[in-house]
């Protein structure tokens, strides 16, 4: 026989058969040692494609959550420079409508004050009714109501106040 086939391990011509099995279960040791090998790598392989997605996970929740709390922070700036605008807005109305109200009320003062400076220039009581003790007289109050009533029209339509004789 050649020496090739001879050497050969799994050849059980003239071997031992013991040495044959010590064979095939090392040459199985080997297989599940490689296969073993090859899934730990797998493995780690795995674990570590895992790890890198959860860290980019991570980082992308943390900036996104950054970005939320600046955003929040933004709004609530801006909702508060818009309550205070809002704020300043409204005092200054009230300002302004005080300031109307006053201007009226003013307005108002004056034209009653020049509406008794008319009548005191219009009506001067004549006679008995000058003197101020008569002035509950019947002919007085009468006078006085006449003298009113006159005033009252003129001025209403605006025409000349001028004292009637």
């Amino acid at each position: 026989m050649p020496a090739s086939r001879r050497d050969s391990p799994f050849e059980s011509d003239d071997r031992d058969p013991l040495k044959t099995v010590i064979y095939w279960v090392v040459g199985a040791l080997v297989v599940v040692a490689a296969v073993f090998i090859g899934r730990m790598l797998y493995f780690q392989y795995t674990m570590s494609v895992v790890t890198k997605s959860v860290n980019d996970i991570a980082a992308t929740t943390s900036q996104s959550l950054d970005r939320i709390q600046q955003n929040a922070a933004a709004a609530s700036q801006a909702a508060i420079a818009k309550a205070e605008r809002d704020r300043l807005d409204r005092a200054q109305a009230e300002r302004d409508r005080t300031a109307a109200q006053q201007e009226a009320v003013d307005r108002a003062n004056a034209v009653a004050a020049a509406k008794e400076a008319a009548w005191k220039a219009f009506y001067r009581p004549q006679g008995v009714c000058a003197n101020p003790d008569n002035s509950s007289r019947m002919e007085c109050v009468n006078a006085h109501l006449k003298a009113k009533t006159e005033f009252e029209k003129r001025w209403a339509a605006g025409r000349s106040l001028r004292v009637p004789q």
